[in-house]
């Protein structure tokens, strides 16, 4: 049960770090985010790391391996989770065609266990082009 803890407080921290989830179709710089929170949202590590830049794979992969090292399988910890993130919002706050910077506002909702907890977002998300495709690239905090 301590590695299903560690497992939760990993993934908690992941979806804290880029602060939501959405699903929209948007493309570009803001669509890379909303695609890839989804991608997380749903313990989908290939989506994850197909829209993670370069430099910032590894330490994805590590997190992911994190989460299977354990007797849970991702797709088990895929039922205990439900994200809401229809509160949200996705601004650009910058783009100069190779770097952008995605502010998220507004609450994010996440069910665990039966409960709910709500959190307001006010958070910037880095991202770059990558072989011409947007790719979400920051650093989980105190790594």
């Amino acid at each position: 049960m301590k590695r299903l803890s560690s497992a939760i407080v990993v993934v908690l921290m992941s979806c804290v770090w880029l602060s939501a989830c959405g699903t929209g179709s948007a493309g570009g710089a803001v669509g890379a985010v909303q695609n890839w929170l989804a991608a997380y949202a749903q313990f989908d590590s290939k989506g994850v790391l197909d829209l993670t830049c370069s430099t910032q794979k590894a330490q994805i992969t590590r997190t992911l391996d994190q989460l299977t090292s354990s007797s849970t399988s991702l797709a088990s910890l895929k039922d205990l989770f439900a994200f809401d993130f229809t509160k949200l919002t996705f601004v650009e706050n910058s783009n100069d065609g190779k770097t952008a910077v995605i502010h998220l506002g507004g609450q994010m909702t996440i069910k665990i266990f039966g409960q709910t907890q709500s959190q307001d977002m006010d958070q910037d998300v880095p991202v770059v082009l990558e072989s011409g495709q947007w790719k979400v690239c920051g650093s989980l905090p105190n790594q």
